[in-house]
């Protein structure tokens, strides 16, 4: 598969198999990581994490480098979702609610508490919305 640039795409290591599932080592790094200062400053951090794809188009071994990709459009809709709706619900509920009443602890508390129907509907919808984020797992071609 040609990967082009509106995909995220990250590199792995299959750690196991069982079955049909393929366990993968994706290692992160901060947007730090690159920098050429990065040694000097400390603040550098690397994170690994293990990866469950059963749904695969090829056969993989343990130890082989993989790709794992995402398109751009879905993981900006995951930005979305997670973080610009919730802010803007805090935000504009603090304006409303800093209109309706002077006490501080009322404005804020509410304001948070508004948080809560958008978690239990994004939790409702958890299922339909997990299907359009799959990530797809590729080997890695080296040129």
């Amino acid at each position: 598969m040609m990967h082009t640039s509106r995909n995220v795409e990250h590199q792995g290591v299959v750690k196991e198999l069982k079955g049909r599932d393929v366990f993968v080592e994706l290692m992160r790094t901060s947007a730090c990581g690159s920098c050429e200062s990065r040694q000097h400053c400390g603040a550098a951090e690397t994170q690994h994490q293990i990866l469950v794809f059963s749904d695969h188009q090829e056969d993989f071994t343990v130890g082989e480098e993989v790709n794992i990709v995402l398109e751009q459009a879905k993981g900006f809709k995951a930005l979305v979702l997670a973080y610009l709706l919730p802010l803007g619900i805090v935000v504009f509920s603090l304006l409303i609610l800093s209109r309706m009443t002077t006490r501080e602890y009322l404005v804020g508390g509410g304001a948070l508490l508004m948080l809560v129907p958008y978690y239990v509907i994004l939790h409702v919808l958890s299922p339909r919305l997990k299907g359009s984020f799959q990530m797809k797992l590729y080997k890695k071609h080296n040129p």
